[in-house]
């Protein structure tokens, strides 16, 4: 009796253990995204969810990451400890340079630049490649088929209008504005809308929405009654462009005045990350975070969905497709592996899981162990095939049946003769 007493205790133990690791996590990622929390109790956070483990074995914890962002957050903190330093600093940067006299600039602006690399990607003395940057935003032009917008997390907004050969940074004005999302408006063109922020590591504060009426030569806050938030998403109603839904932290909002206000019809704890209408019926739309949430009168109101729907994830992402409007794909991970692919047929109502390996969110060209779910995550459906699905986490796969069996598409580093291309 007494041995299976302490049998069950030391199980629940292990499992109370398992638990608090993952809402560890899940709490210092949030912290991270919180410009009010203080960076100190942030860098708490992690150090206690990553305890005596070993930093010569990082592979897929998001230590990199976090130490990236700890190490350009530590010298840019406010007096009071809040990580909303740089914010605030910005928030001064721009005042001054609206209300500055244009006229009297020339001699800051005269000088030309013009760029010299890299152009393609370098590799360090281990053979893996160091990168060139990360895009978090793209969209194209609705009439003109050679212009590409762009977003970067630190970078700004930039454009190409040469199917992407050449390049224009359009936010020079904008210091260090990260974007994380962009819609342009499908008649006026030049109306163009960034969501500010770096959504996945947290490298520029986020200042809400902004707009751009002449092609995004010159910008303009338009977030009143959002303030500045991380703006992760926004969908511009395909009927409607005067009505837009914003995912951000801790929101979601919507504005039926074409951006001019904005209400929040959502608010908790959630950094929602992704949204997605139903293909064919933007009344539903559908919004996750580390959770899953569902509308059904076009972003005023929702609803949690839990029936088939993992827990414990870190962060979800959301695949549709106009081929089959009423199938969902949730593509769910922890911070330290795949938790599944799920699959609705019911316009997002309820799930079932369809796989939960091979690990495709680690390192390995089989799948191996490790995952960065909090940091890179993103599902993608075939508009003329609902079967084919293409995800995205430290390397990229695709399914061709529903998300039951897996084929590697490229990896970080190119093993296994795949294509590189690195995520972060």
């Amino acid at each position: 009796m007494k041995k299976q007493f302490f049998k069950r205790f030391l199980l629940l133990a292990a499992f109370i253990a398992i638990v608090s690791q993952e809402m560890f996590s899940q709490n210092w990622v949030e912290m991270m995204q919180d410009p009010d929390a203080q960076f100190e109790e942030t860098v708490a956070a992690f150090e206690k969810w990553w305890g005596n483990r070993d930093v010569k074995n990082t592979k897929g914890t998001g230590y990199k990451q976090f130490q990236r962002w700890r190490h350009f957050m530590e010298s840019r903190v406010s007096e009071d400890g809040r990580q909303s330093g740089q914010l605030r600093t910005l928030v001064e940067f721009h005042d001054y340079y609206r209300g500055k006299n244009l006229n009297n600039r020339s001699s800051a602006v005269t000088a030309q630049w013009s760029e010299v690399g890299p152009v393609n990607l370098p590799f360090n003395g281990t053979g893996q490649p160091n990168g060139v940057g990360r895009v978090s935003a793209i969209a194209f032009h609705p009439t003109e088929t050679n212009t590409i917008l762009v977003g970067s997390p630190a970078g700004g907004f930039i454009e190409s209008n040469d199917y992407g050969n050449t390049w224009t940074n359009k936010s020079n004005a904008l210091t260090r504005l990260g974007v994380s999302s962009i819609v342009v408006h499908p008649t006026n063109t030049n109306t163009i809308f960034i969501g500010t922020g770096d959504r996945d590591g947290g490298d520029a504060p986020g200042r809400g929405v902004w707009r751009s009426t002449d092609g995004g030569d010159n910008w303009h806050q338009w977030n009143s009654g959002m303030g500045n938030r991380t703006v992760y998403e926004i969908l511009m109603h395909p009927g409607n462009p005067d009505i837009m839904i914003a995912s951000a932290n801790g929101r979601i909002y919507r504005t039926i005045d074409g951006g001019a206000n904005w209400t929040a019809t959502y608010s908790g704890v959630e950094n929602f990350k992704d949204i997605a209408f139903k293909p064919g019926d933007p009344n539903i739309i559908y919004a996750s975070s580390n959770d899953y949430f569902r509308s059904t009168d076009n972003g005023s109101s929702w609803t949690q969905i839990t029936s088939g729907v993992p827990t414990g994830s870190s962060r979800i992402a959301i695949a549709v497709s106009p081929d089959n409007p009423e199938y969902v794909y949730l593509f769910a991970g922890t911070n330290s592996s795949f938790k599944g692919l799920y699959r609705s047929t019911n316009s997002g109502f309820s799930f079932t899981q369809r796989s939960n390996s091979p690990n495709i969110l680690g390192y390995d060209t089989n799948g191996g162990s490790g995952s960065q779910a909090w940091y890179d995550l993103v599902a993608l459906g075939d508009p003329n095939d609902v079967n084919h699905i293409i995800v995205g986490a430290i390397n990229l796969w695709e399914s061709f049946d529903g998300g039951t069996t897996w084929s590697i598409v490229s990896h970080w580093v190119g093993s296994g003769g795949n294509p590189a291309v690195h995520a972060d």
